[in-house]
């Protein structure tokens, strides 16, 4: 199931999402109390939550709308991504990319950064996926430097200054050598 919160929800116990989709297009307050995502649940929206969030194993953060937009999802706090644990993003042809945007530091050691297309032509060159004054560890299926091909699409990953996980768009026709 999917629970949509908008407006400015300011409830003060902490908010665990054990299965099904938590869609934040508003916000979530009272800092201090954590959201926890288990395996097999997911955190989404373009809102703007207050609160340390905790990704488990198999638990997915999914920037943006549901159907037919990228946005982005506000952290105020910390964010920790667990081994196993995914980001979903959503690149766009004509204006850019979901992207987790984090005010306070970012773990994501041993997770996965889960890439697909809104549209079906990729016309910018750059997207930046995540944000953050500090990242820690990279993802394992895209570290820092590596070549990656997405759909028919080719890109290099890069941590800029370890504060930004940026996709740039290779030329079409570059050939990537596999390691």
């Amino acid at each position: 199931g999917m629970l949509m919160l908008t407006g400015s929800n300011t409830y003060s116990c902490e908010t665990t999402v054990t299965g099904g989709t938590l869609v934040v297009n508003g916000s979530i307050g009272a800092a201090g109390n954590m959201v926890t995502v288990a395996t097999g649940a997911v955190l989404a929206g373009t809102g703007t939550v207050s609160r340390t969030v905790s990704v488990a194993a198999g638990g997915t953060v999914a920037p943006g709308t549901a159907v037919d937009a990228v946005g982005v999802l506000s952290v105020a706090s910390n964010v920790t991504l667990q081994a196993g644990a995914h980001l979903a993003v959503r690149l766009a042809k004509r204006t850019d990319s979901d992207r987790l945007a984090c005010a306070s530091a970012v773990a994501v050691g041993g997770a996965t950064l889960d890439v697909s297309f809104l549209d079906s032509n990729v016309a910018r060159s750059l997207y930046t996926v995540l944000s953050a004054p500090a990242i820690s560890g990279t993802f394992t299926n895209m570290p820092d430097g590596s070549k990656v091909k997405i759909g028919a699409d080719s890109f290099i990953v890069t941590y800029p200054g370890a504060t930004n996980v940026v996709l740039q768009a290779l030329p079409k026709g570059t050939l990537l050598r596999m390691q």
